[in-house]
């Protein structure tokens, strides 16, 4: 009889999760360099089929948000009641513009392609608002 190699399960995980970063590497670094072109309509699909699927699927993650975030501004027992009625209706909201995106991503609806809800996708911040050096000068002039 032939003696097998014990595989090891925890160094498999490790090797294929490092075989998985090493080849995303190049595709972050193209996307990095990669000079800015304008969306086509294939890519304006498939950015609001995948918002689409992603608010419907995980919707739900905005009761945990919604409790964190009134817990941080009222304490404990507002985000115990408050909390997550308020991230409730922010789940249903979510999740039913995610089926409506989900639905309608093949037919142009606007040219900009922004999303319905803010921030895009659940559980990231809202973008910031880029401030232009002639902003920053007069704010600080202000002062």
């Amino acid at each position: 009889m032939i003696a097998l190699p014990r595989i090891r399960p925890v160094a498999t995980a490790a090797t294929l999760v490092l075989a998985g970063l090493l080849l995303a590497l190049p595709a972050s670094a193209e996307a990095v360099s990669a000079p800015v072109k304008k969306s086509t309509p294939l890519d304006m699909m498939g950015k609001r089929l995948s918002r689409g699927s992603a608010n419907t699927a995980l919707g739900w993650l905005e009761i945990p948000a919604g409790v964190r975030e009134i817990g941080n501004k009222h304490g404990v027992g507002a985000a115990a009641t408050w909390g997550v009625i308020h991230g409730s209706g922010r789940a249903v909201q979510r999740t039913a513009v995610g089926l409506f995106e989900l639905f309608t991503f093949p037919f142009t609806l606007t040219q900009e392609n922004k999303p319905m809800i803010e921030p895009e996708f659940v559980l990231s911040t809202p973008s910031e608002a880029v401030v232009t050096p002639s902003e920053s000068q007069t704010s600080a002039a202000s002062l």
